[in-house]
């Protein structure tokens, strides 16, 4: 597991730059074309993600938070029951 801080003034403005993280890391990914709703809380920021394969336009939503404490399995296990389909899903995909 790879532990990343984010560093700002406020939480707000830590929220977006963890929203500009993930944009890089889905554009990484192969993903364009994002639309992402951050919504900051006191747990931390939760960003609602859609955006596209680059290489045939496949949609694809998720929904990324980012924990202000460690977290244990069992709440990335309950996390990842939220979507159905997130248990099987790819969490980058660089060969699409």
């Amino acid at each position: 597991m790879t532990w990343i801080k984010v560093l700002a003034p406020s939480r707000h403005e830590r929220g977006q730059a963890f929203e500009r993280f993930v944009r890089q890391v889905l554009d990484s990914c192969g993903l364009s074309q994002f639309r992402t709703r951050l919504k900051v809380t006191g747990a931390g920021p939760l960003i609602d993600i859609a955006a596209r394969y680059r290489k045939d336009a496949t949609p694809a939503l998720g929904v990324c938070r980012a924990f202000s404490r460690e977290v244990t399995a069992d709440e990335c296990a309950l996390q990842r029951a939220v979507l159905p389909h997130s248990s099987t899903a790819p969490t980058c995909r660089h060969n699409r």
